[in-house]
C-alpha cells in the first residue's frame, strides 16, 4: 500500500519520527512563546485532524495487496469447505436420508401398496370381469354341468323321509 501523504512532506523541516505526542508537545511549546500561539495551535490541530482523516481513508481503501490476501484466504476457506465440510455434510445427509426413507417405508409402504393394488384390481374388475362373465355364459355352463353330472350323483343317494 502506498502512502499518499508523502507528496506533502516538507524536507526543510524536521520530524519526531512517528511520535505524534512529542510533535504536538513541540507545537504547544512554540505556540506559547508567540503572541499568535492560539492561531498556530489551531492551525496545527486542523492539519492533524485532516491527516488523521486521510490516513483513515487510506486504510479503509482496498489495496491490491489487501484484495490479494482476501482472495487467498477465501480460496483456502473454499478448499477446506469442499474437502472437509461438504464431504462430511454429504455423508451425514446421506445417512439421514437413508434412515428417513427406511422409516417411511416401514410405516407406510405396505398400506400404500395395498391401497394402490386394491384400486387397480377394483378398476380392472369393473372394466373387465363383467364382460368376461357375460361372454362366458355362466348360467348355461351351470345348466350343462347339472345335466351331465347331477343324475349320476343323485342316483347313488338314498333318501329317507321322516314325519313328525
Amino acid at each position: 500500500m502506498e502512502n499518499t501523504l508523502r507528496k506533502f512532506r516538507a524536507p526543510l523541516f524536521a520530524d519526531w519520527g512517528s511520535d505524534v505526542s512529542a510533535a504536538l508537545a513541540y507545537v504547544a511549546e512554540l505556540s506559547s512563546a508567540s503572541v499568535e500561539g492560539p492561531a498556530i495551535n489551531t492551525a496545527t490541530r486542523v492539519v492533524l485532524n485532516t491527516v488523521i482523516n486521510a490516513v483513515d481513508k487510506m486504510l479503509a481503501t482496498a489495496s491490491p495487496e489487501k484484495l490479494a490476501i482476501i482472495e487467498l484466504i477465501n480460496d483456502q476457506i473454499d478448499t477446506w469447505a469442499k474437502d472437509k465440510l461438504l464431504d462430511s455434510l454429504g455423508q451425514t445427509m446421506g445417512s439421514m436420508m437413508d434412515d428417513k426413507i427406511d422409516s417411511w417405508m416401514e410405516d407406510n409402504l405396505s398400506d400404500k401398496l395395498d391401497d394402490c393394488l386394491s384400486d387397480r384390481i377394483g378398476d380392472w374388475m369393473d372394466d373387465n370381469l363383467s364382460d368376461r362373465i357375460d361372454n362366458y355364459e355362466v348360467d348355461d355352463r351351470i345348466g350343462n354341468w347339472m345335466d351331465d353330472n347331477l343324475t349320476d350323483r343323485l342316483s347313488g343317494l338314498t333318501m329317507e323321509i321322516v314325519c313328525k
